[in-house]
């Protein structure tokens, strides 16, 4: 009776649990029917990691909650949100303007709405006055910082003879530049020539809002496991989503003394810094000092900005990042667009938080509307008095040459 009775046990349990696995199949499928899996947004690239699926359009509506409607972006076939594939021989009587950046210039949103895209909105009339067609072409890629964006500008964008590159520093981008490195090809003088894809620390790490963290154990089997499994994967980014939305901390002061050489996202935002986040930032300002150097001797104009953040403008972050910017351009002889003094200026009683995404650092269609007024109204200035290069807005850096603009 005993050994019947372990069987009869045995057997309800494989019952049981064949009718789970059943089940989990089941969802499964349903799952890869109604939520199919869509293409990766990014490919892997030998040269610059990561660039946008060529002639791919994506669709976002994970914003819908925070009042931005679903909306979708189209790459062309160089990877940019443009309308059209940009030709390397520049058309007669074309001003041709490259936006540099990464998710900030792209833009949460319709293209048209974003920052670049309202610029050149701005600027198009101006030009026309003077007889010119304007090109502004946003290159704006999620995650880029200066090692990429002087890959970018050095081995592909100086070969489309632009009038003007902009290009715009964001407060991660020192945090980026540290994976980049990873992998990074540097030439003798220290100078990124290729970054490929594949970073040793993804295998070990996860990427959370505040930088860098080992998963759980639990996690990192969820991790494997959603590679083969769409329910999975679902579950998984739903939870991020959630957790982001919680966890996100802005304006949250950045941390310094850790060991481990792991830096924290925001590290730079702080108002002291240690050795490592000094060290980290003087390598990226290199960076960008040696991309400045080399659009100069392509005899290609540049101005320079940093983003601005909320925490910037509540007063938990400190300047600091501005200043070193401010100073690399200072030392290149390059224009220096303070954003954050144009902005701070303009919020009327809405205050920043309207600007911003709520849960998130990007800009709201607020926020990029009146981020670029004030780019617009600086380039706008250089475009009708004629001046060779940019002023700069109250507090800003380097003064502008007076040599002819086209």
């Amino acid at each position: 009776m005993r050994i019947r009775s372990r069987r009869g046990a045995f057997a309800r349990v494989l019952l049981v649990g064949l009718q789970a696995l059943l089940s989990l199949l089941l969802v499964e499928a349903a799952c890869r029917i109604l939520r199919p899996a869509r293409p990766s947004e990014f490919v892997s690239h030998p040269v610059l990691n990561h660039v946008l699926r060529p002639l791919a359009t994506v669709e976002h509506a994970e914003w819908a909650a925070s009042g931005i409607p679903l909306y979708r972006l189209k790459a062309n076939r160089q990877s940019w949100i443009h309308p059209a594939d940009v030709v390397r021989r520049k058309p007669p009587e074309t001003f041709r303007i490259f936006y540099v950046g990464d998710s900030f210039v792209q833009g949460y949103g319709p293209a048209e709405q974003s920052m670049p895209a309202r610029v050149g909105a701005a600027l198009r009339e101006p030009l026309a006055r003077r007889g010119w067609r304007l090109e502004l072409v946003n290159t704006g890629t999620p995650s880029y910082s200066p090692i990429l964006y002087h890959i970018l500008v050095t081995r592909t964008l100086l070969s489309y003879s632009p009038d003007l590159i902009v290009l715009n520093v964001d407060m991660t981008d020192v945090f980026d530049d540290f994976l980049y490195r990873q992998t990074a090809v540097f030439d003798s003088a220290g100078a990124p020539l290729a970054c490929p894809a594949g970073s040793p620390l993804k295998g070990r790490y996860v990427r959370s809002p505040d930088g860098l963290r080992e998963p759980g154990r639990l996690e990192a089997f969820m991790i494997r496991v959603r590679t083969y499994s769409r329910f999975v994967d679902i579950i998984m980014n739903r939870t991020a989503r959630y957790q982001g939305t919680l966890n996100w901390r802005v304006g949250a002061p950045a941390r310094i003394g850790r060991n481990a050489g792991l830096p924290r996202l925001f590290d730079w935002c702080g108002p002291e810094w240690s050795d490592e986040t000094r060290a980290l930032v003087g390598q990226s300002m290199s960076t960008l000092a040696a991309t400045l150097r080399a659009a100069r001797a392509a005899h290609v104009r540049v101005v320079v900005t940093a983003v601005p953040h909320l925490g910037h403008f509540t007063g938990v972050y400190s300047l600091r990042p501005f200043e070193e910017v401010r100073r690399v351009c200072e030392a290149e002889g390059v224009p220096y667009l303070d954003s954050y003094a144009g902005m701070r200026g303009r919020f009327g009683s809405a205050g920043a938080s309207a600007c911003y995404i709520p849960g998130d650092m990007h800009f709201n269609p607020a926020g990029n509307r009146l981020w670029a007024s004030v780019q617009s109204d600086l380039l706008r200035q250089y475009l009708e008095t004629g001046v060779g290069a940019p002023a700069t807005v109250p507090g800003s850096g380097a003064s502008p040459s007076r040599t002819a603009a086209p």
